[in-house]
């Protein structure tokens, strides 16, 4: 699947491996961020086995109430632009994963 924001990275770790860091589900895990009445975005971890691994996609995905919300989060929240925001943090939660499994 294709996210307008996401990170991708290729591991040297078994799916299962990997996969037991991020959740004991199956080898796709989403979860939605709500708030009151709006769901506002879906957060993704999608695994893929490799040849020498597996492949980890992690993904923030913008619900259609996003844009009515944004103006308040960033009030909230202090950060201007949050797509370039999750996906440098959403980085980083990869790069995380990555060291843990060796």
């Amino acid at each position: 699947m294709t996210y307008a924001v996401s990170v991708v990275r290729d591991v040297a770790a078994s799916s299962e491996k990997v996969w037991a860091l991020v959740t004991d589900l199956p080898r796709k895990f989403v979860f939605g961020l709500s708030v009151k009445d709006m769901d506002l975005c879906d957060w993704v971890y999608e695994l893929e086995p490799t040849t020498d691994g597996c492949r980890v996609t992690h993904a923030w995905v913008e619900s259609p109430q996003w844009a009515e919300f944004a103006p308040i989060g960033k009030s909230i929240s202090g950060v201007d632009d949050r797509a370039a925001h999750n996906l440098r943090n959403m980085g980083i939660t990869l790069d995380n994963l990555i060291k843990a499994v060796k």
